[in-house]
């Protein structure tokens, strides 16, 4: 199964991983937005450090939110 990396520093990575995982729970019950059920969203969980979504076709989106260690 494919996979990639991104790491993008941030003081907010909290945050912005809490909106992210929202928003892709808001998406899934949605149907128009699934159509041919490429987006189906079997679940999502998050907490201030990580987030996981895992998709009905298979697959899994983990994200871990550190602080950021730029000094910025």
């Amino acid at each position: 199964m494919p996979t990639a990396d991104a790491h993008i520093p941030t003081d907010r990575a909290s945050r912005y991983l809490g909106q992210v995982c929202q928003h892709v729970k808001q998406m899934s019950r949605m149907p128009h937005l699934l159509q041919g059920g490429k987006l189906a969203v079997e679940h999502v969980d998050w907490s201030d450090t990580s987030g996981t979504i895992r998709f009905a076709r298979g697959g899994t989106y983990g994200a871990p939110a550190a602080p950021s260690n730029t000094g910025a």
